[in-house]
């Protein structure tokens, strides 16, 4: 990919990661904080157990997906561990398509349940940046590992050298002498 592509390409991806990461930090936020009309941790543990969606433990869930998507979101904002926030994320919207909007088909729906439309678009963007990475203008590019340089080995073809000339040892000029 040549400089001015992988700039454009970049850019794109900035553009989405910010976008996309105040997006699920807002969503986070309703849970963990009640913002914006949220349920709360409490509210949102209960919506987790009405569905059986809360393994046994509605407010540890409640708190682990909470905060996938709030500091999943702002990792994501920064270009921040990207991949394995952005895989985070993706798992949840993978069980919110699977086990929750399924069931009411595609199309959002404005006067009952949501189809998984905006979940599936969630997956699919999450998606793009687990296998994406963040881009240039992210943080993870100055975190990250740098890879090693492997030298460059010579393959021309050359011509063997000649062999050295052979030395005879003097002991056997000598023993021949006496």
């Amino acid at each position: 990919m040549d400089n001015g592509r992988w700039t454009a390409t970049s850019i794109g991806i900035l553009l989405l990661r910010i976008f996309f990461g105040i997006t699920f930090a807002l969503h986070g936020g309703q849970k963990l904080f009640a913002w914006f009309n949220g349920p709360g941790i409490t509210g949102f543990a209960d919506f987790l157990g009405q569905l059986n969606l809360d393994f046994g433990m509605p407010v540890v869930t409640a708190y682990a997906v909470g905060i996938i998507e709030f500091v999943g979101g702002i990792l994501i904002f920064f270009g921040l561990f990207t991949r394995l926030s952005a895989f985070l994320i993706g798992a949840t919207m993978a069980v919110a398509v699977l086990l929750v909007h399924w069931q009411y088909g595609f199309f959002l729906n404005p006067t009952g349940p949501d189809g998984m439309e905006y979940a599936l678009i969630m997956f699919a963007i999450a998606l793009c940046l687990v296998f994406s990475g963040a881009g240039k203008y992210a943080l993870d590019v100055h975190f990250a590992a740098k890879p090693k340089t492997i030298p460059k080995v010579d393959t021309t073809y050359r011509e063997p050298a000649p062999s050295p000339p052979k030395i005879e040892e003097k002991a056997t000029e000598s023993s021949s002498e006496s």
